[in-house]
């Protein structure tokens, strides 16, 4: 089948296939390359001045934000001097203030005012009186019936 294919013109003319050869650059292929490489200088660039814009933008809004922060709160250090005016009027309320703790004082009548539970009987109750009472009476009717010393707290 092969040897009556060979000579059938179905085949066509020529079964090699031409590959065209790399061509190296001319004098005038140069330029273009030279050209390509300025371009993409060129872009670089232009990135890193967009990106340095970008940046500038950036801290410009940072500090903006930082200014209104600031601004809201004001530290220690930047609250205003109280003037005499004020400062007098804040020694005549803490005055008045004493002077109501005092009149309070007065009123209570010298009673217990350190303890908020002063009033409350810190006694034992009926219950436990009469319990603790009962076992005292049988530990001594322990000890009169083994008649041994009792032991020392």
């Amino acid at each position: 089948v092969r040897d009556s294919l060979r000579g059938s013109s179905e085949l066509g003319s020529s079964s090699v296939r031409v590959v065209p050869r790399p061509t190296r650059l001319d004098s005038r292929q140069a330029p273009s390359a030279m050209g390509r490489e300025e371009s993409l200088a060129q872009a670089k660039e232009a990135r890193k001045e967009t990106d340095e814009a970008n940046r500038a933008k950036k801290e410009e809004r940072k500090d903006k934000q930082w200014t209104a922060a600031e601004s809201h709160n004001q530290g220690g250090a930047a609250k205003k001097a109280l003037t005499a005016e004020e400062e007098a009027e804040k020694a005549a309320k803490k005055e008045e203030s004493k002077k109501l703790a005092a009149a309070e004082e007065a009123s209570v009548g010298g009673g217990p005012t350190g303890d908020p539970y002063a009033h409350l009987n810190q006694g034992p109750s009926k219950k436990e009186a009469a319990a603790k009472a009962k076992a005292k009476a049988k530990l001594a009717a322990l000890m009169a019936a083994s008649k041994a010393p009792p032991p020392k707290k």
